[in-house]
């Protein structure tokens, strides 16, 4: 799953919207309904993990927000655009644990002055340290945001030692 995205995000697959609409439903008839219904229930709310301006147009598209999309319309979710990256950082692909850390440290911002009573559902393609999604929920509790979830298509597993 990793090496389909990562070719899907460094070639410029623009078949990838179709791809991930593949594997969302896949995941829809594979999913426990409570855990949507809940989803349903608390308002939560869709948040991409945003790219930074220089890299979405270098690429094109940011696949997080394409799949936001994609679960927004599946999930019957609003999707929100609540953050915006700050600062453009190294791909972190090749990175340690310690650095893809320093790398997102204070990368994020909100453009709301308060998240208060917000149930969010943060959304990226990968997890590989969880160092993103971690900052972006900081942030969230920073600004009084309630529950904070994370909804990714794949996770890496992390190397031992």
């Amino acid at each position: 799953m990793g090496k389909i995205i990562r070719y899907l995000k460094y070639n410029l697959l623009e078949k990838g919207e179709k791809i991930f609409q593949h594997l969302i439903e896949f995941w829809w008839q594979n999913t426990s309904s409570p855990l949507i219904k809940y989803w349903q229930e608390n308002n939560f709310r869709l948040q991409p993990v945003p790219l930074s301006s220089s890299r979405r147009l270098w690429r094109g598209f940011n696949q997080a927000e394409v799949l936001a999309q994609l679960l927004a319309q599946k999930l019957k979710l609003p999707l929100v655009d609540y953050f915006r990256r700050t600062r453009t950082t190294l791909p972190r692909l090749r990175l340690s644990l310690n650095e893809r850390k320093k790398a997102v440290r204070n990368s994020y911002q909100t453009n709301r002055p308060s998240l208060e009573g917000e149930n969010l559902l943060l959304v990226d393609d990968v997890l590989t340290t969880g160092s993103t999604l971690k900052e972006l929920a900081k942030v969230a509790k920073r600004r009084k945001a309630n529950q904070i979830w994370y909804l990714v298509l794949s996770s890496k597993p992390r190397r031992q030692g």
